[in-house]
């Protein structure tokens, strides 16, 4: 015999409540964790560009993950975490992602560097747990690091705002961690 349970409106609003501020890419969610992430974006982009001008040999991944939310068998978009990882060689690595600066009223978008859960979420991938369901999102080596990091740099200077519903249609002017991803990424084009 099944249990067939009715979500009440209190039910559902206190569902909603939490999708909204921890289902997105929300450095809310990242404070509750302690994430360290540089709020200041000229930071980001000089650290960006100093990679960009000094770093012959590095690379760019990119990955997926299931955000804190869990919602049985549903995969929407709503419910993943897309970031970059900076690959300098070396055991040497930085996180790199779009999130939501303050709370999901004020729309506000940056770069963080080094977010916790995208670094502990990597690391628990190459160490074969993979607790996170993070998944890489291009084969090895297909980035054009150099031309992404351009990208990652010109979208900074333009000064993008933030929304974080991947299921309604793209805003002008605005990205998530996902379309900020998606618009950034630049694939190698093969010289055959």
């Amino acid at each position: 015999m099944r249990l067939h349970r009715k979500i009440t409106l209190p039910g559902f609003g206190i569902l909603l409540l939490a999708a909204l501020l921890f289902g997105s890419c929300s450095i809310m969610a990242a404070k509750i964790e302690e994430d360290s992430v540089f709020e200041n974006q000229q930071n980001v982009k000089m650290f960006l560009e100093g990679i960009a001008k000094t770093e012959d040999n590095f690379s760019i991944k990119a990955f997926s993950r299931k955000t804190q939310v869990r919602i049985p068998s549903k995969r929407s978009e709503l419910f993943t975490h897309s970031f970059y990882l900076i690959d300098l060689g070396g055991g040497k690595y930085h996180s790199l992602s779009f999130v939501n600066l303050k709370t999901i009223l004020s729309k506000e978008g940056v770069w963080a560097l080094d977010k916790d859960t995208d670094l502990k979420s990597y690391q628990e991938y190459i160490e074969g747990e993979n607790k996170w369901k993070l998944w890489a999102l291009y084969p090895e080596d297909t980035i054009d690091a150099k031309q992404t990091l351009t990208n990652i740099i010109d979208t900074i200077n333009s000064g993008v705002k933030y929304y974080y519903k991947d299921h309604i249609k793209h805003r002008p002017d605005s990205l998530n961690c996902n379309t900020a991803l998606y618009e950034t990424v630049v694939l190698q084009t093969s010289t055959q």
